[in-house]
């Protein structure tokens, strides 16, 4: 029987689990239509639960169009339990009908207290110089010379030694040149009142708005969807969808959530960047211990970095929609598919995708039910 891609719930429904249809072995969050017969269901914390995966985490590769994020959407919101946090980092704003469904806060960068750049730094000098590393990187749009990173170095100490909570204010405090080292020389003057001015940008400048100043930072709720429209800057997003994870590893760390699910769509779009990649690849190998699913959506494999691509081993659930030719071979290799299971990838259908779990593979039609169609649609504002 073939079965659009817009099929309503009751025939899918009637379609049943057929025991000769290796399926993984759970009955929750139907996704859609296996090739070999029967329902496909996936719950990454069931399946691990039950032994079926080493890893939650997912990896969702596709061409624009072909049903990426309605996947992901879709999965959200078939959940059995309504308690399960979610945290999705959403950089073209498209998850507004989705936060409404699942029940989450919608959180616009610019319109409220701010990120806090510092939540989830711990008393490390090395993680503290991180973050003031990548503060330098969003506000010069390059890497620290030798002197600026020397400076830096100072000012996580002096951080780290004084008794106040570490915000913005304080930095730029710090940094001037009357705060730090009263034998300071002309060059280490005219950088200290560089980075200073630089910093002030982030205060009451043209990145005012985005990063909490005193400490007053928005709290990130049990569900929440992050729209991070309004950051044009991929330097500003990338640095922003770092503090936004490095605050969700502290809540966990914490036990302050229940297990859940943490989406970053557009992945290429952030993990060209260091910072970000450093608190994905934390988020990755923590996820287990966690009780988190990591997501992360992207076009495809080469629109990452070799450090970023390196996060694919980490990942045991890959879902592939389909895949430019020039693709396949590389992706092939990464994955471990066979040359005629990768040439499959070039001709899939929109909505079709090969789920490789593990050593198991899977071609899976996916299925947008009744009710969900406002949920999926990108293409509102192109109809006007």
């Amino acid at each position: 029987m073939e079965l659009s891609y817009q099929d309503s719930t009751r025939t899918l429904g009637r379609l049943p689990l057929l025991a000769s249809s290796p399926l993984p072995p759970t009955r929750l969050r139907p996704v859609g239509v296996s090739r070999l017969g029967g329902v496909f269901c996936f719950d990454p914390f069931e399946l691990y639960r039950a032994g079926y995966l080493t890893s939650p985490n997912m990896l969702v590769l596709g061409e624009i169009g072909r049903g990426k994020s309605a996947f992901v959407k879709t999965l959200l919101v078939r959940e059995h339990a309504p308690t399960t946090s979610i945290l999705i980092l959403d950089p073209k704003g498209e998850y507004t009908v989705a936060a409404t469904s699942l029940g989450a806060q919608r959180l616009g960068l610019a319109e409220g207290a701010g990120l806090d750049p510092f939540a989830g730094v711990d008393a490390s000098p090395r993680t503290l110089a991180g973050v003031l590393v990548s503060i330098f990187g969003v506000l010069y749009d390059r890497s620290p010379l030798p002197l600026e990173y020397q400076l830096l170095q100072e000012v996580t100490t002096q951080l780290i030694s004084d008794p106040r909570s570490i915000t913005l204010t304080h930095l730029v405090d710090l940094v001037d040149s009357g705060s730090i080292g009263a034998h300071a020389d002309r060059e280490e003057a005219r950088l200290r009142r560089e980075l200073r001015a630089q910093l002030t940008r982030l205060i009451d400048g043209d990145l005012a708005g985005v990063f909490a100043v005193d400490g007053a930072s928005v709290a990130l709720g049990e569900r929440v969807v992050v729209d991070l429209r309004s950051l044009v800057d991929r330097r500003l997003t990338a640095f922003a969808i770092s503090c936004l994870l490095r605050a969700r590893i502290a809540q966990f760390a914490r036990s302050e959530l229940s297990a859940g699910f943490v989406v970053v769509d557009e992945a290429w779009s952030v993990l060209q960047h260091a910072d970000s990649v450093r608190e994905m690849r934390d988020l990755f190998k923590l996820a287990r211990s966690y009780g988190a699913s990591v997501v992360a959506v992207t076009h495809r494999l080469s629109d990452l970095d070799a450090e970023a691509a390196e996060l694919v081993k980490d990942v045991e659930t890959r879902v592939i929609f389909r895949q430019p030719r020039e693709e396949v071979a590389p992706l092939a290799g990464a994955v471990g598919l066979s040359a005629t299971m990768g040439e499959t990838l070039v001709s899939l259908a929109k909505g079709e995708a090969l789920w490789c779990i593990g050593t198991h593979q899977f071609l899976v039609t996916h299925r947008i039910l009744d009710g969900e169609g406002d949920l999926v649609d990108t293409d509102r504002a192109m109809r006007g």
